[in-house]
């Protein structure tokens, strides 16, 4: 295990590029039904994370009537090549269509769209409408005549939305009321404790790991400065990485019984032939050549540890394989990413999340014995696609489905959404050459909420 100087005042250079965003348009064009050209009006609204919807609105050639669709977004790459996926555009195509109102009689067609790189600002932009042919291929729709308005947060009015959902839409109305931050004084005595442990200095992912340090950093110092609370944050980075300084910190962690303990890990994980349990150990070596077997600690022994010190809310999370020893982290293609504007919190939404929720989770970024995706430039795939869940899950463009009211059912929505991107993310990389079906990697997260 090499190990080189990664500057850690790079964490913070250009921090605003990897906020986790939203992408709202309002799309005009012409779409044949029934054999006949019928203007459509709709609105497009994707997270980050590829969740979304697409509300359509239109007049049905055969009933006459006003027709208000909803339908589910889910993006789809394209391949450069034979063994590359394509980062300078994509489709989002729609499905599960819903009628909100209206008879409608003509077949629904599902329309796909086609985001391509604006080379100016280095985002994807739609262009074009599609469609799919009775073989399943994707034609471009060229009577479509698409016409597309960015929408920022500014535009999120009354005027300009309303005409897209049903009366009291609980969405458009958590959207449009008046962004108050209703936190109690109990509530503000909530102290967070972050400790972060990342292997910044490997040869191989040592830059992925310095990303996943600034974007958990990122995300965590939103979270807690919209709440307006305090927030200690322990780093396990660098130079000092190593499991006596792990074990250290753990040992400094006493948090109050209404705080929130957050573990965060970066780095190399493996499994031990003698140990069937599914979650991972660490690789704390701080030299390559100590006793990887000794220098370690396994990702249910550290979270038992923090659940025994009486926070409120516990999370553990490891973005590392899952593997035996001798292979390492797969090298996937960053997400391209689309036009979008920033996130908005939501009072309500951060309260159910964070400071209502009485619970511990374990969560890591492969199940056993498979590997972890990440980039060096982008970071891990599991902690990228983490993170802008659960931002658009505390945001008020919340879309994430929950099958109950409660902090359990909105974690498990957050970390469910996480592992489907990852485990997508992961159908686009190759674990080993030659390039072929057989060598795509399996990748799928794991976690447990107790």
């Amino acid at each position: 295990m090499k190990r080189y100087y990664y500057p850690f005042f790079l964490l913070f250079i250009f921090l605003s590029d990897y906020c986790h965003a939203l992408s709202i348009f309002r799309f005009t064009y012409n779409q044949t039904m029934s054999g006949r050209t019928v203007p459509c009006d709709a609105l497009f609204l994707q997270h980050e994370n590829g969740s979304g919807f697409f509300n359509n609105r239109y007049v049905d050639p055969i009933s006459g009537d006003k027709i208000l669709l909803h339908m589910d977004l889910e993006d789809v790459y394209l391949k450069k090549g034979n063994t590359r996926f394509d980062t300078t555009k994509m489709y989002v195509s729609t499905k599960n269509v819903k009628v909100i109102f209206g008879k409608a009689q003509s077949v629904i067609p599902l329309p796909l769209f086609l985001f391509t790189m604006n080379p100016q600002t280095h985002e994807l932009q739609p262009t074009a409408v599609a469609i799919r042919d009775k073989n399943g291929s994707i034609v471009l729709d060229t009577k479509a005549e698409l016409k597309t308005a960015f929408l920022t947060t500014k535009q999120f009015t009354k005027e300009n939305l309303s005409q897209f959902f049903p009366k009291e839409d609980p969405f458009l109305v958590t959207l449009l009321k008046t962004k108050l931050k209703n936190f109690t004084p109990e509530e503000l005595k909530t102290a967070v404790h972050l400790v972060i442990v990342a292997d910044t200095l490997d040869e191989y992912i040592g830059a992925s790991c310095a990303m996943d340090v600034r974007r958990v950093l990122e995300s965590y110092q939103k979270i807690v400065d919209y709440i307006g609370t305090e927030m200690k944050v322990r780093m396990v980075v660098g130079d000092s990485y190593s499991k006596r300084n792990v074990v250290s910190e753990l040992k400094l962690l006493f948090p109050k019984k209404n705080d929130i303990v957050i573990f965060y890990y970066s780095g190399h994980g493996y499994r031990k032939e003698t140990d069937n349990r599914r979650f991972p150990y660490l690789d704390l070596r701080c030299k390559g050549h100590d006793d990887y077997l000794k220098e370690t600690l396994n990702m249910e022994d550290i979270y038992h540890d923090i659940k025994k010190k009486g926070a409120r809310l516990n999370f553990v999370i490891s973005d590392c394989c899952n593997s035996y020893v001798g292979e390492s982290n797969a090298t996937a293609t960053p997400t391209p990413k689309k036009q979008s504007t920033p996130l908005t919190f939501d009072s309500d939404h951060l309260r159910m999340l964070f400071l209502k929720a009485k619970m511990s989770i374990l969560a890591t970024a492969a199940d056993s014995t498979q590997r972890a995706t990440s980039n060096n430039t982008f970071g891990g795939f599991f902690s990228y696609f983490f993170n802008a869940s659960l931002e658009a899950s505390c945001s008020n463009t919340k879309t994430a489905y929950t099958s109950a009211n409660t902090s359990p059912s909105w974690w498990n929505a957050v970390l469910s959404e996480a592992r489907t991107q990852t485990e997508k993310q992961a159908q686009r990389t190759y674990c080993s050459q030659p390039y072929i079906e057989e060598n795509i990697c399996y990748q799928v997260p794991c976690y447990k909420i107790e």
